[in-house]
């Protein structure tokens, strides 16, 4: 396995400078705890820094995908903190190391990242809750979904909630300072030039939390728009107890329980079955 090791430490190199001057200065004491031998822990310590220069702009490109994904979350941090240079500390965080050590999700270290910054403004939380589900689901779209994977006894019909598809609870003006921020920031993309001025459009001050009755929302990009959608009380919680795969005797009483004839149960089923927000298997 020392030779994935090698592959990951590489790769922690190539986007942490100070990382990488660390391994060289010292490299058994920032390599301390790696299950590499001596002649590994050398082999770092004498690669050629010019080759972890190659691409000056790998962190900055990287940082525009991941931006791309969490928008509104990233105008709200650079609102507060004003300094691109927050961002660009991700690479030195425990999040990004963490996740590159263990073939995690870079996009999810980089919300853990923007959520250990322990920010001020009251908005942030629930923003980046709702864009850190929409690229979750949109990645489960991308490969074999893990929670559904492990279906019930073969002979037993069995629904669960589709890949790509989740329930999100959030403060009800959430989707208004979203829709504020993205104003802004399409304003700004008029002319890019504008972030240079100091007259450029800015986020304007946002509504505090907790002055509307809480959203319920299914977060499914799939369905396109903003891939967010308002169905009611009843199909959000119900949504929320099929995670994984349960018979579809379950799932209906899971229906009546919340309150639905049995007859409006296996319509409710059949119509989110028919929307893509379940799936099905029949024995």
């Amino acid at each position: 396995m020392s030779h994935q090791i090698l592959h990951r430490v590489t790769a922690r190199m190539l986007w942490d400078d100070r990382f990488a001057q660390e391994v060289f200065a010292a490299p058994a004491q920032a390599l301390a705890g790696l299950d590499l031998d001596d002649d590994e822990r050398v082999a770092l310590a004498q690669l050629d820094p010019r080759a972890l220069r190659v691409d000056p702009l790998r962190r900055r490109r990287t940082l525009q995908a991941l931006c791309a994904e969490l928008p509104v979350s990233v105008a709200l941090v650079l609102n507060e903190l004003g300094r691109v240079s927050s961002l660009d500390a991700y690479f030195q965080s425990a999040p990004f190391h963490q996740a590159m050590m263990a073939r995690g999700s870079m996009f999810l270290a980089f919300t853990a990242y923007l959520r250990s910054l322990h920010l001020r403004c009251p908005q942030l939380p629930d923003v980046l809750r709702v864009e850190e589900s929409l690229g979750v689901c949109r990645r489960e779209l991308e490969r074999p979904c893990a929670r559904i994977t492990a279906a019930p006894t073969p002979k037993a019909a069995w629904v669960a909630r589709a890949p790509g598809v989740a329930t999100l609870t959030v403060d009800g003006e959430t989707l208004g300072w979203m829709t504020t921020v993205q104003q802004t920031l399409f304003e700004l993309s008029l002319i890019p030039a504008m972030a240079l001025v100091n007259d450029a459009p800015r986020v304007p001050p946002l509504t505090p939390p907790g002055e509307g009755e809480a959203k319920l929302l299914v977060v499914h990009p799939a369905a396109g728009g903003s891939g967010l959608l308002e169905l009611g009380r009843v199909v959000h919680m119900l949504l929320g107890r099929l995670d994984g795969p349960i018979p579809t005797a379950e799932a209906l009483n899971q229906a009546c329980r919340l309150g639905l004839s049995q007859a409006r149960a296996e319509d409710l089923i059949s119509d989110l079955h028919e929307e893509g927000l379940i799936i099905a298997e029949r024995p």
